[in-house]
């Protein structure tokens, strides 16, 4: 821990200089504090997204260019983001049980289309594709899996663009609690020790990582802040400093 100390009041000026960039993208400014303003903005998103998850699934798989940072900035700023996937992968796994094991043909039917629309509903969330997978190659009525294995590529590769991680200028953003475990993994990056930095209105995760190949330490930096701003919020917590942050999931590759 000493290790990143060090940084630590270097870093924490740099994320308030930062703090306006970052806001830029979701803030509670832009969302107001007015509830009805922020639940109309949260469904102009969701408006947005819907636009965007049409347009992915007449996408030709073949051609690159599919804006996918667009249609996760709507996802991440509509009602139904879940940075966690928690609650919505419970659902998701009770409504393919019921299209599974249910009673009647019309009960089973009702679950898998309730069960797609789900899925649909979260196509910019790593961890609700990455579970809706294996569901979907159990049963086709819950999703196509060659699109949503695509989707995943797509969310994966937007992660991984989106920094280099090499500084607090430069991190990784991240939306969902398993793209975290993305970047460890393609970097074949193992955690040695951690902190969590923040101001009002920016999350950031510092790990002192050693490469699994060549044994080298560096640290990586990871931006939390759209998760943890909608996660404070989802709980009303009156200072999201509290927050605690959450531990990352390992990736199988």
């Amino acid at each position: 821990m000493k290790r990143l100390l060090i940084f630590s009041v270097v870093i924490v000026m740099a994320l308030t200089a930062m703090a306006g960039a970052v806001q830029a993208q979701q803030s509670p400014a832009e969302i107001g504090e007015n509830p009805y303003v922020r639940l109309d903005l949260k469904l102009n998103y969701k408006g947005m997204y819907n636009r965007y998850a049409i347009q992915a699934k007449g996408w030709d798989q073949t051609k690159p260019g599919y804006p996918v940072g667009q249609l996760t900035r709507a996802y991440t700023g509509s009602i139904d983001y879940d940075p966690f996937a928690e609650d919505t992968k419970a659902k998701l796994y009770e409504c393919a049980y019921q299209a599974l094991e249910g009673g009647s043909l019309e009960e089973k039917t009702s679950a898998a289309d309730r069960c797609a629309a789900l899925i649909d509903a979260h196509l910019a969330n790593y961890d609700i594709v990455t579970a809706a997978i294996p569901l979907a190659r159990q049963d086709a009525r819950l999703g196509d899996v060659k699109f949503l294995s695509w989707m995943r590529g797509l969310l994966i590769e937007r992660v991984m663009a989106s920094g280099d991680g090499l500084s607090v200028k430069t991190p990784y953003v991240v939306y969902s609690v398993g793209e975290e475990g993305v970047v460890l993994a393609r970097k074949k990056l193992k955690i040695l020790e951690s902190e969590n930095l923040n101001t009002d209105t920016a999350y950031f995760r510092i790990h002192f990582v050693e490469d699994a190949k060549t044994g080298r330490q560096s640290r990586l930096y990871l931006d939390l802040t759209i998760p943890m701003l909608r996660s404070a919020e989802n709980k009303k917590l009156s200072d999201p400093r509290n927050f605690e942050l959450y531990e990352p999931t390992p990736v199988l590759e």
